[in-house]
Formats: C-alpha cells, structure tokens, sequence
C-alpha cells in the first residue's frame, strides 16, 4: 500500500484591531470598501501568517503559494487606493476580477456548507424538491417549423379554391296590408253588435308569434279602425283616457 502525503486541515485566521476572519474575506471587505484599506497592516498578517505555519507540523507548499497570491493581490489594492492615478495593467485587473470571483463561490460554499452542517445536526437525512414546481410555459414549434415550410403551407392556402360561404338564412315575415286589416274589422262589426279595439287585435294577429309581429298587427289595426271611421262604417267610443276602445257599426238611415 502507498503512502500518501496527510494534508493537516487547519484553518488560517487573521488578527487585526476590529476584525477577525479567513484571508479571502479580508479581500472581500477590502475591494467592497467596507473597511479601509489603510488601516491593515501587511506586515501583521505576515507576522501571524509565518507563526502559524511555524506551529504546523507539516508545511503545505499549496498554502504558501496561496497566501503570497492574495498578499499580492492585496498590495495591488492598497496601491491603488494611496496612489492618485494608479493604473493597473489588464492582467493585474484580471487577477484581482479572478480573486473577487473565486472568493465570490467561496462564500457560497461557506454559506451552504453551514447550511449542511446545521440541518445534518438537526438530525435532517431526507432532502426532497419542492412539492409544487414551477413550470414556465414556452412556445414549442414543431421541428418542421421553419420559412420554408410556412411558406409552402401558405402557397397551398392561397392557390385552393375559394371555400363557398353559407346562404344567410332569409326569414319569412309576415306582411301586412292596410286593406286587409279594414276588411277584417268589417267583417268582425258584421258578425257581432260591437267590440273592443283589443279583441279585434286578438282576432287577427292569431298567427303572429314574435312580440314584434304583435306590434305591426297593433299598429296597422289602429290604422284601418281610423280608415274605418273616416269612411263613416263604424263608430268608435271610449269612457277615459288609456281605456279600451269599443268599436260598433253605424246604423242604416233604411232600418
């Protein structure tokens, strides 16, 4: 069985007056400007730094070569922050832009990895998904939906023949005539002493079926009972106003 080399996990914190945290969160603060930069003290970190390697039992090179990247990296920063004008070339901005992102996914790391630790502690063993999940709905064409295919289907719509369009349905309406209705009120004076304006109507929209055909039959009859009594055929009464009219015949000077 080959050996392998043992990695010591042991965590590297810095120690400066207000704060206390990894290196890479010290950066972070630094390029967000929520601490200033002046205030840090290089040589501390260093001085911290080389005493805890030297309590290691085992020195990582993969460690040194980190912290001489991000101390590097921080005396970037603080040049540009003392220094008026201070240009960086595009691969010292590229640099600290890399830093920034891999402390960004750091810090996400970190975040879930307590988040882990919290709900394993809780006793948590069981992780599922949303009970209702959220669907956005797109428009899915069909793979053969391309300009050549539409336009094909729009050729073939435009050279078939015309499709023919429904007859409208004529409806049959009653046609009434002025003399018509006068013979009728005559013939209904005739066969009785007298009657009322309405029981004429009764009598002769019996085939009238929509309230608008009862209407015309209302209308045309008023008109030939006037027609009527123009003639001097029938004689029309009524007790007040509103009431019902009672039509009768005119008596023969003869009889």
């Amino acid at each position: 069985m080959s050996e392998q080399m043992v990695i010591p996990q042991q965590k590297y914190n810095v120690h400066i007056s207000g704060f206390e945290g990894p290196i890479e969160l010290l950066l972070r603060l630094v390029e967000d400007r929520k601490m200033p930069i002046n205030d840090i003290s290089l040589a501390s970190v260093t001085d911290d730094y080389i005493t805890h390697i030297r309590s290691m039992s085992q020195i990582s090179h993969g460690v040194i070569t980190h912290f001489i990247a991000v101390a590097a990296t921080l005396i970037l920063v603080k040049a540009r922050s003392l220094v008026t004008n201070f240009e960086l070339t595009k691969e010292e901005e590229d640099s600290i832009a890399d830093l920034e992102n891999r402390l960004a996914l750091y810090q996400v790391y970190v975040h879930y990895g307590v988040l882990l630790r919290t709900r394993i502690d809780k006793g948590r063993r069981l992780y599922t998904r949303p009970f209702k999940l959220v669907m956005k709905i797109v428009f899915s064409p069909d793979f053969r939906m391309n300009v050549s295919f539409i336009s094909e289907q729009m050729r073939d719509i435009l050279q078939s023949p015309d499709i023919p369009k429904p007859l409208p349905i004529a409806r049959m309406q009653t046609v009434l005539r002025l003399e018509d209705m006068i013979d009728r009120l005559i013939e209904r004076v005739r066969e009785a002493t007298g009657c009322s304006f309405s029981e004429f109507i009764a009598f002769s929209n019996t085939s009238a079926k929509s309230r608008e055909e009862k209407r015309a039959y209302t209308i045309v009859g008023f008109l030939a009972m006037l027609e009527t009594i123009r003639h001097g055929l029938i004689v029309v009464t009524q007790d007040s106003h509103f009431n019902d009219m009672l039509i009768k015949k005119v008596k023969s000077s003869k009889s």
